[in-house]
């Protein structure tokens, strides 16, 4: 007999031997999960019969509580009549040798009044009524124990066979919340359209530290895995269903340090998708998105997918020089500085018309502008040299800061903004926070000073800061952790880079996205940033 075919059958058999050994095993594992799932059964079904039990003997015990009383009135009205008999008994035979007619007589009349207050007791002191009685509602009420008996759980299984199912994701960027999703499949090679099976996941970095990972089973056959991964490298993620691995599992994926635009509007041009220098954006809650196209003199509307809209022309747009612009004090306003009129505008942004405006005597180059929470207009005047905050009106509250250096002052201002918690957030080449009052608190990216300049400045209401940056021959965005400074991502979109970023804008905070303004690429780009 051939050594090859005596080879090939021992590892035929082996193999069948393996697969005998893994069934066996998941018999095994059925068998246990039965008995588990009888001892949990009988446990929860006892539980409902201890307080049916429970119930019943309070019953039966109220039953004989009230028959006890009432029986012991009964029975104590029992001894005061066999009493009454007794005394009457013991006068008859007492009497019995009286012959003296007055004696007779007397006890005679005694008798009559006794026979008076006998008849009292006749009647009995207590009622025999006890009945058990069902409340008028007892069907709703029975078949709503039948119903809650019937909610109280039931025998779960599936057909899911793991070797089929599997798993797909988007690409993975560092920093950004990744999503992958989990398909279940039958041994048919049928989709499942419930959920409930035990499906646990793993995501390991390169380093062999786990990731946190939240999973959620969609009721429909999908599972929705989210996590976040904080550096770049080769991720590995492991899933399995009854314990067993899906398809294509242990799954390696790459994690990119790039951030590329999820979608990119504009070009050099003065027609509908044309910019001239655009150097600033604001976004509505509708995250609507709104673009200062400078060199054209009017701002741009563009939906939430970058979608041309339309034009806002205003005669304080004119003359190339708007710079600044944030949301009005309502949603149908905008707010924009002019640094060559030294204007600040409200315009009505359905119809252009002006709502209001005002001038200052202070106003040197006005480059940017924000509305507080407090509806105060902040006018950033990189000539001036400070922040300088107006009430409606456009009288002049005071100024934050000075020309300088040093901390609370400035060095070429670029942007102001204000957190969702009110803060006032100043840019020239490093970031300044300022409290609502316009008392100094600290400094971000301070190793910054000096070595570059910012753009654009934003805050959103998850707590991140995104600005815009320019470095020697190069820019980016970075995104911060506002409250402690710390630097959570930089965006610099290898293969679509970005030549003179400006101003920056956040969309909803369900939205997870940026728009940024790109003056070199005469552009505005949206981003994912967390």
């Amino acid at each position: 007999m051939s050594e090859i075919l005596i080879y090939k059958a021992n590892e035929c058999r082996a193999k069948l031997n393996e697969a005998n050994d893994i069934v066996k095993e998941e018999i095994h594992r059925l068998d246990h999960n039965a008995d588990e799932a009888f001892e949990a059964i009988n446990s929860q079904f006892q539980t409902v019969l201890d307080s049916i039990e429970k119930k019943r003997q309070e019953v039966l015990d109220n039953v004989k509580v009230t028959r006890d009383d009432k029986k012991k009135l009964l029975e104590d009205q029992q001894q005061i009549i066999q009493a009454e008999k007794s005394k009457v008994d013991a006068d008859v035979q007492a009497m019995r040798q009286q012959v003296e007619v007055r004696n007779i007589t007397k006890k005679i009349s005694d008798l009559n009044c006794k026979l008076d207050t006998v008849s009292t007791l006749s009647e009995p002191r207590e009622n025999s009524y006890m009945q058990y009685v069902l409340p008028d509602d007892y069907e709703n009420i029975l078949n709503t124990i039948i119903e809650s008996l019937d909610a109280l759980g039931k025998i779960k299984t599936s057909k899911t066979f793991p070797s089929l199912c599997r798993a797909s994701m988007e690409t993975a960027i560092a920093h950004l919340e990744m999503k992958a999703k989990v398909t279940t499949i039958d041994y048919n090679g049928v989709l499942q359209t419930q959920g409930g099976d035990p499906v646990t996941a793993e995501v390991v970095d390169s380093q062999g530290e786990t990731l946190d990972l939240v999973l959620t089973d969609n009721s429909d056959g999908t599972y929705e895995l989210r996590f976040t991964p904080q550096r770049a490298g080769t991720f590995c993620l492991k899933v399995l269903i009854f314990g067993r691995p899906i398809k294509d599992c242990p799954l390696f994926f790459d994690v990119s340090e790039h951030n590329p635009p999820v979608i990119s509007f504009g070009s050099k041009g003065n027609k509908d998708k044309g910019f001239m220098q655009p150097c600033n954006v604001a976004v509505d809650s509708m995250n609507n998105v709104y673009v200062i196209d400078t060199g054209n003199s009017r701002i741009k509307r563009l939906s939430s997918t970058l979608d041309f809209q339309d034009h806002i022309h205003n005669s304080s747009l004119e003359g190339r020089s708007v710079t600044g612009i944030c949301m009005g004090r309502n949603e149908e306003s905008l707010m924009v500085i002019n640094w060559r009129s030294k204007t600040v505008a409200e315009i009505n942004m359905n119809t252009g018309e002006t709502v209001s405006s005002f001038t200052h005597d202070n106003f040197v180059e006005p480059i940017d502008v924000a509305l507080n929470n407090e509806g105060h207009v902040l006018v950033a005047d990189n000539g001036f040299g400070s922040i300088l905050v107006f009430d409606v009106s456009g009288e002049l509250l005071h100024t934050i800061g000075s020309k300088g250096s040093g901390k609370g002052q400035f060095k070429d201002i670029s942007a102001v903004c204000v957190s969702a918690t009110g803060e006032i957030v100043v840019a020239d080449s490093r970031i300044q926070v300022f409290s609502p009052e316009g008392k100094f608190l600290r400094e971000i990216y301070s190793q910054g000073k000096n070595k570059g300049r910012y753009g654009g400045l934003a805050c959103d209401s998850n707590g991140f800061l995104v600005a815009t940056r320019t470095e020697k021959a190069k820019s980016f965005i970075q995104v911060f952790r506002f409250e402690s400074g710390q630097l959570y991502s930089t965006i610099s979109s290898d293969g679509c880079r970005m030549k003179r970023p400006t101003g920056i804008a956040v969309m909803g905070e369900d939205e997870r996205h940026l728009v940024v303004v790109d003056i070199g690429n005469d552009c505005v780009r949206k981003y994912r940033y967390f």
